[in-house]
């Protein structure tokens, strides 16, 4: 698996973002929603620890595919949801 595939599968989370109706209400629902309950139930430091990481890696991953795809901001790329 080379980087830019790997940055773009991370931003679509798996290809839940080619998902051909409503892609990002989609990732909310499959992806979002479990991480936030998964997330809940960790202390507040620690919650606020694996927030920032998740943000700034999201923020990468988008970066990156938006690049490889040299599209901007492209409906595939939900992990901002």
């Amino acid at each position: 698996m080379s980087r830019p595939f790997s940055y773009l599968w991370w931003a679509e989370l798996g290809g839940i973002g080619r998902s051909p109706i409503a892609p990002g209400t989609v990732a909310t629902l499959l992806a979002g929603v479990p991480a936030a309950l998964l997330l809940d139930r960790l202390p507040a430091g620690l919650h606020l620890v694996v927030l920032s990481a998740l943000f700034a890696f999201a923020c990468m991953a988008s970066d990156r595919a938006e690049r490889a795809l040299d599209r901007h901001d492209p409906s595939s790329i939900v992990i901002d949801e």
